[in-house]
């Protein structure tokens, strides 16, 4: 046997699988303690073909109907069964093209090589816990939120409305009334008496205790828009009715 067959048959039986066709002739021809020029020499094939068999080198062997009459010429002459020889070789072929298709199908598909998959499994495994565990927390907080009863939520503080003033005690501030002068500016009269106001317009003082926008319709005839700074105060006279926004 020569060093490139011995290598070919070392790495075959470290690699734990079982021997190839031309492994198993030549184990059985090296039991009986048959040399291959012996074989080529009683069976007229050449020694080349011989060699080519053993080593299942299949690019250097003629056609398919020959290599089958060199089997069972080979077999016959070692004392094997011809029959039973064909029926494995035929065997180590339809393997060796179920391998050859099932290779040519993963490359077509463009498959993820075993060792990249084995890479990329510890990712996928966390990003799959990582999601699971979101999922989990947002349907348990959807169930707190459902099983909250309408008591257990917190009271919203009201607003806080603004205490009407007394004209006589607001600062001064702005006049919107019809024909009113600015407060500070012109003289101011003597206060009506009781029967006067009560028959007269009503004064409606505002007085801002922050930065406020305001809105005002008095009347139906008269509208203001302002926006009032705080401690500023804002006066109207109506007599019928006031919109405030």
């Amino acid at each position: 046997m020569d060093e490139n067959a011995k290598r070919s048959v070392e790495q075959r039986v470290q690699g734990g699988g079982p021997p190839s066709f031309g492994e198993f002739l030549r184990r059985e021809r090296e039991l009986r303690e048959i040399s291959l020029r012996e074989i080529a020499d009683q069976t007229k094939i050449s020694y080349r073909y011989l060699q080519a068999l053993e080593e299942d080198n299949r690019s250097k062997l003629p056609a398919e109907v020959f290599v089958k009459g060199f089997v069972r010429a080979y077999a016959g002459y070692i004392g094997l069964d011809p029959d039973e020889a064909i029926l494995r070789y035929q065997e180590y072929q339809k393997g060796l093209e179920l391998a050859g298709r099932d290779r040519r199908r993963t490359a077509a598909h463009g498959a993820v090589p075993p060792t990249r998959l084995r890479g990329l499994r510890p990712v996928l495994l966390l990003a799959l816990a990582g999601l699971g565990l979101a999922v989990l927390l947002a349907w348990g907080y959807w169930l707190w939120r459902t099983s909250r009863s309408p008591e257990e939520e917190p009271a919203r503080p009201a607003a806080p409305q603004a205490a009407p003033e007394a004209p006589a005690a607001a600062p001064p501030g702005r006049d919107l009334s019809p024909g009113a002068e600015p407060a500070g500016e012109g003289a101011s009269g003597p206060e009506p008496s009781g029967a006067a106001a009560a028959d007269g317009p009503l004064e409606i003082v505002l007085a801002a205790s922050e930065r406020t926008w305001v809105a005002a319709e008095v009347d139906s005839a008269q509208h203001y828009d302002m926006t009032l700074q705080p401690g500023e105060e804002v006066r109207f006279r109506m007599r019928d009715s006031v919109r405030l926004t």
